[in-house]
């Protein structure tokens, strides 16, 4: 399939092999050996989870095997739809059974800062041992946390679950796009995630009578249900991957002997010490770097969705403390990746410019979806007179047209073999879509303009997003496929949490003013009440002139939006237009394509004989 790709690991105090060139002295981070810097001894080596992949075919072939394992990873997709369908529906409720709906906005960020800086700790995961055991990983904080969810008996325990729930769902996210990454080439990726991403469409119009039939006010079993169907989807994927790879491994494969893991352990049997293993562990998966970046977001992005309910507001000497920590701490993470880290989260190596314009497209995307989408199913709830189910079908316009329209794309890209004008193309459509979302708050609330803008938004997001996955993938080496991904999911998350905690600051500060504005009959306590649960705010009166407060608070996020929305649409102007063929990357000669199954098992009986002459 592909070619293998090596890594290295540094041993300390050693002299470097006998033969090996200056190239082979370069650390991890692209710094070179200079004078004073330590003599290191040099084990190349490929990487556990690249080899593992990599045996996939050569065990499975052109065969009802691999058609299998797609099936699986098919009903894996809709579970994980089914998931992503019904239980956002439940969060606003959950939290409002607490009288904890100020809270929202800051439980997302802190969520969204966590699914971001365990993107690249997944990778480094994935390619430090193998794909299986980053999914079983995954699987379990997914499930632990969702089993928190559904046990909370406060706000605080609900907001814990969520967190540790948004870490595993991050490790689930990314194992779908990476596994698909690593078996798919460029011209047919973007058509495979959508057609995987297709899976969700069905739930999106069956949700709104699963949730019906929970009801809102047993959100926990919502939760519940999913620590045992996750877990009964997952693990035959799990399963069918550890068992390729142990196959691959008695015929002779590599993907045993090959991982740092491996390597740091050879490391210890040299009398370097257990001590020496940790250390290259932490190293190498940037352990460091990854909590420095993680507590300085949480601490720069939590104040402004906390600084509503905090005594004194901005005053507060505990708002003061968190800005300046966090922000201490930023720096302090520049300067280790930029310095110090051996293995960084962002090596040089990766940012070539499509890369980048990537980043900044999907960075710019998150935040403007963000900042508008946190509360617009709160707003939607308060200003429409919707059923549960026809809230809940409104609610699924996002995930069907995201989906619809990613599928499309790739359908397109697949023909065409390019991504570029097609991307620029659904980026300008979402402009429009941002331009009648800031329309529809000056009252225009009729199904038809909520639709539209609904609908245009996601139509040109999902476009947006399958090029830029296909972009980013393919502008690099496959050994760096797990970093690329990771590393583009980070900003892209960020992007969201800086969205988050912009909307949930405007939104805490700004409710209440319009409140008071439009309604000034109504006193501090039921202004709190009003804008802590959305079901007390329907069934408030005067209506119209709190759904007037409400279409004003709204505006106020709307507006922004629409301003930043087109700086994805210039980026998407400047990427490089690659040519999506047979290849993994751009940048090797590596054809991801299956073996027939009578050349899989001409070579596993070549490799039988081989080690049956070597016994004899």
């Amino acid at each position: 399939m592909a070619k293998h790709l090596a890594y290295e690991v540094e041993l300390p105090g050693r002299a470097p092999h006998e033969g090996a060139d200056t190239a082979s002295k370069t650390s991890a981070n692209g710094h070179d050996g200079s004078e004073g810097t330590p003599t290191k001894d040099v084990v190349e080596f490929n990487p556990a989870g690249i080899n593992r992949i990599e045996a996939f075919y050569a065990v499975f072939g052109r065969s009802w095997l691999l058609w299998s394992f797609w099936g699986t990873f098919t009903l894996w997709n809709f579970a994980y739809a089914l998931s992503s369908d019904t239980t956002s529906t439940y969060l606003t409720f959950a939290e409002s059974s607490f009288s904890a709906l100020d809270l929202l906005a800051t439980i997302a960020v802190v969520s969204s800062i966590v699914s971001a800086v365990s993107q690249p700790f997944w990778a480094k995961w994935a390619d430090l041992w193998s794909r299986h055991w980053a999914l079983l990983g995954s699987l379990i904080l997914y499930t632990v946390g969702y089993a928190a969810t559904a046990g909370a008996d406060n706000a605080s325990t609900l907001a814990a679950g969520q967190v540790l729930y948004s870490a595993g769902n991050a490790g689930l996210s990314f194992m779908l796009t990476l596994i698909v990454g690593d078996l798919t080439s460029l011209r047919w990726r973007g058509l495979v995630n959508g057609v995987l991403s297709f899976s969700y469409v069905p739930f999106a119009f069956l949700a709104g009578n699963i949730t019906s039939g929970i009801e809102l006010t047993n959100w926990r079993w919502g939760y519940g249900m999913f620590c045992i169907i996750m877990p009964v989807c997952v693990a035959p994927i799990i399963l069918m991957l550890l068992w390729a790879d142990r196959k691959a491994r008695r015929a002779g494969g590599e993907s045993s002997l090959s991982s740092i893991f491996d390597a740091a352990q050879v490391v210890a049997d040299r009398s370097y010490g257990n001590l020496y293993l940790i250390r290259t562990v932490i190293s190498s998966t940037d352990a460091i770097g990854l909590l420095l970046l993680g507590f300085s977001f949480a601490l720069l992005l939590s104040p402004p969705t906390l600084e509503a309910g905090a005594s004194g507001g901005w005053d507060n000497p505990s708002m003061i403390a968190m800005f300046v920590t966090g922000g201490v701490l930023f720096i302090a993470f520049c300067l280790w990746e930029w310095k110090i880290a051996a293995h960084p989260i962002m090596p040089l190596r990766v940012l070539n410019r499509t890369f980048l314009l990537c980043l900044g497209i999907d960075f710019f995307y998150y935040l403007t979806g963000y900042l508008t989408d946190v509360y617009w199913s709160s707003w939607l709830y308060v200003v429409t007179d919707y059923s549960t189910k026809d809230y809940t079908y409104m609610t699924e316009i996002e995930t069907v047209t995201l989906c619809i329209f990613g599928l499309l794309a790739g359908i397109v890209q697949a023909y065409t073999g390019r991504y570029k004008y097609l991307q620029v193309g659904g980026l300008a459509v979402r402009c429009i879509g941002s331009g009648i979302n800031y329309y529809q708050t000056y009252g225009h609330t009729s199904t038809v303009v909520i639709f539209f803008a609904k609908f245009l938004l996601c139509a040109g997001g999902g476009i947006s997003v399958v090029g830029s996955q296909v972009a980013s993938q393919g502008s690099v080496k496959h050994k760096d496929l797990a970093v690329a991904i990771a590393v583009l999911a980070l900003w892209t998350s960020i992007g969201g949490a800086i969205g988050e905690a912009a909307s949930g600051a405007i939104w805490d500060k700004q409710l209440p003013l319009q409140l008071a504005k439009y309604v000034p009959s109504l006193s501090a306590d039921q202004i709190a009440s009003i804008a802590a649960d959305v079901t007390a705010a329907q069934a408030a009166e005067p209506r119209a002139q709190i759904i007037e407060a409400y279409n004003a608070t709204y505006r106020a996020l709307s507006l922004p939006a629409l301003i930043l929305v087109f700086v994805p649409l210039v980026m998407a102007c400047f990427t490089s237009n690659y040519r999506l063929d047979a290849r993994q990357n751009v940048c090797e000669d590596v054809v991801v394509e299956p073996r027939s199954q009578g050349e899989v098992d001409a070579e596993l009986r070549e490799i039988e004989q081989a080690k049956a002459i070597e016994k004899a």
